[in-house]
């Protein structure tokens, strides 16, 4: 960002919290999560050093309720965010989340653009490239789910989705996550609990030339909920 955008992001966070504002959330063009060393140079992961500053600001100034929305890279998936203080040290978990919001149209999603690149560095053979092709659009996800969680273990980052962080998450539809979908995402806040729902809404993705060649069978597709979950709030101070 440089030091003018961190320092003013870090103070519009500090006035948020310190006016009694429930929800921050952070509108960043590329994903803040952790989501491995492949590509890490288009997302904050390739930038370290300001990407702790960030987060640990965020931990140890207590700004609760913190959402980074984020894009670029066709899916929707969502990860509590974690940072180290120096290589090879422990992930610190922040406080803060992020969901990264699908395309409404772009040739091919994340899941397929995944397999492929696997494929291509021979981290899946041609017979489970193959396997994956067949499979429908839930079970693509979830093998890429796989996929993606056996990198970032690797690598001591959390799985994908926020069970098992301290997010007060609830899962109330599918998964945290939709790769196969054009769609868009819905965030919805509860005026009287405060608490905080995403509904992400999605089709099959389409190429370009099954549009060209027949219009109205892509513009009467209906979107479906194809991932909704609830965070609750986290007081804030009087």
């Amino acid at each position: 960002l440089g030091r003018p955008q961190v320092d003013r992001l870090k103070a519009d966070l500090s006035f948020a919290q310190n006016t009694g504002q429930v929800w921050k959330f952070v509108m960043i063009p590329e994903p803040m999560q952790n989501l491995g060393v492949l590509g890490a140079s288009d997302r904050y992961e390739g930038y370290a050093a300001e990407r702790s500053e960030i987060l640990s600001y965020i931990k140890n100034n207590n700004i609760q309720n913190v959402v980074f929305v984020s894009a670029d890279i066709h899916g929707t998936l969502v990860n509590n965010l974690t940072y180290q203080n120096g290589p090879g040290q422990a992930q610190i978990p922040s406080g803060a989340w992020e969901i990264t919001t699908g395309s409404v149209a772009f040739d091919a999603p994340f899941g397929q653009t995944v397999a492929g690149l696997a494929a291509g560095l021979g981290l899946l053979t041609p017979a489970q490239f193959a396997f994956y092709n067949t499979l429908p659009r839930v079970n693509k996800d979830a093998f890429i789910e796989g996929l993606v969680n056996n990198q970032l273990a690797q690598l001591g980052y959390d799985p994908l989705g926020l069970q098992g962080s301290e997010i007060p998450a609830t899962l109330l539809s599918a998964s945290y996550h939709a790769m196969h979908t054009f769609g868009w995402t819905d965030f919805q806040v509860d005026a009287l609990t405060q608490e905080l729902t995403v509904t992400t809404y999605g089709v099959d993705p389409y190429t370009a030339a099954q549009l060209d060649a027949n219009p109205s069978l892509i513009t009467s597709l209906n979107p479906e909920i194809v991932s909704q979950f609830r965070v609750a709030a986290i007081p804030t101070p009087a």
